[in-house]
């Protein structure tokens, strides 16, 4: 019997479903790709492996970003509830500025936000 092409792409993209995977086409810089297939070749993964891993890695730093905005926003609340002269203020007010800080430089680096970086 034969398989017309209809028939392998429906059984192909019933595949693809079956795995929860879809088919992204994308258009990405030539050097971008260069380096990807670099890392590819060296780590001997296929590409699109590596490419899955990069995205996954994007999406935990954005994931991480939002856990810790959300920590400031409930943490500054928190300490702005409290009597000024509550016991360990002071160090749990050093704390919050250190996580700001921090927080502030992994987002500089994920958005490339060179501007708030001095």
């Amino acid at each position: 019997m034969n398989t017309t092409v209809n028939d392998r792409v429906r059984k192909h993209r019933a595949k693809l479903h079956e795995q929860q995977r879809h088919r992204l086409e994308i258009s990405i810089d030539i050097p971008l790709l260069k380096d990807v297939q670099k890392i590819a070749s060296h780590t001997n993964q296929r590409l699109c492996s590596v490419i899955q891993d990069a995205l996954r890695s994007h999406v935990e730093d954005y994931q991480n970003l939002t856990e810790n905005s959300s920590w400031l926003v409930h943490e500054r609340a928190r300490l702005q509830a409290q009597p000024a002269n509550a016991p360990l203020l002071r160090e749990q007010i050093d704390q919050y500025n250190r996580r700001r800080v921090d927080y502030n430089t992994q987002r500089s680096r994920f958005f490339k936000d060179s501007a708030s970086v001095k």
